[in-house]
């Protein structure tokens, strides 16, 4: 007798869907998290990596626009191109600037070079190890050749929304741009005191 009223009772609840929604949420609330911040993140990383791009362009063409250059002028250009980053911070920010000659042998002597931030140090003015790519390299040059050597890093900090706790260091460069005012940007007694390099 108890039985024949417990089946409809099994039936109800059975075929009952109060609450499935609440449920089906509560499940998928905390990949719907994931994917909003991680979008997030993502998308602060691709900004981060374009303005980087940006960013060392500019060190390469300002630098490119004068015929002779001193540490005052390299410190303008890194403040500069600095701000192509904000609102992000620039306090990890590492840049360099250097100066590569390229011979018509195909020999590069580093002519000089300037850096920017903790972490990064200036090439060693005169050294013959610097590797440019073989395009430059191995292309006929009638003349001796100078190239501004643009790079720079930024570690950025994934953790703004307290997800990703991590941190990636972002790469661009080297960016190779020839001087216009001149065939050679030379540096003034602040950057060099005599030039290192000789054919």
């Amino acid at each position: 007798m108890a039985s024949r009223y417990r089946m409809p009772i099994i039936r109800r609840l059975r075929a009952s869907r109060s609450g499935v929604a609440m449920v089906e949420f509560a499940l998928l609330l905390p990949l719907l998290i994931v994917i909003l911040f991680g979008t997030m993140e993502v998308t602060q990383l691709v900004i981060a990596k374009r303005r980087l791009n940006l960013l060392v362009y500019a060190l390469g063409d300002l630098t490119s626009q004068s015929q002779t250059i001193s540490s005052s002028d390299v410190a303008d250009i890194f403040g500069a191109a600095g701000t192509i980053l904000s609102p992000l911070s620039t306090s990890n920010l590492q840049m360099r600037i250097s100066s590569i000659i390229v011979y018509t042998t195909g020999k590069t002597c580093v002519d000089w070079s300037k850096t920017s931030g903790a972490g990064i140090t200036p090439l060693s003015a005169g050294s013959t190890t610097y590797t440019m790519p073989t395009a430059i390299t191995s292309s006929p040059a009638t003349s001796t050749r100078d190239f501004i050597v643009a790079e720079a890093a930024y570690p950025l900090s994934l953790s703004t929304h307290g997800f990703l706790k991590t941190t990636i260091t972002l790469t661009e460069g080297p960016t190779y741009i020839i001087p216009r005012q001149s065939a050679r940007m030379t540096g003034d007694t602040t950057i060099q005191s005599s030039s290192p390099c000789t054919s």
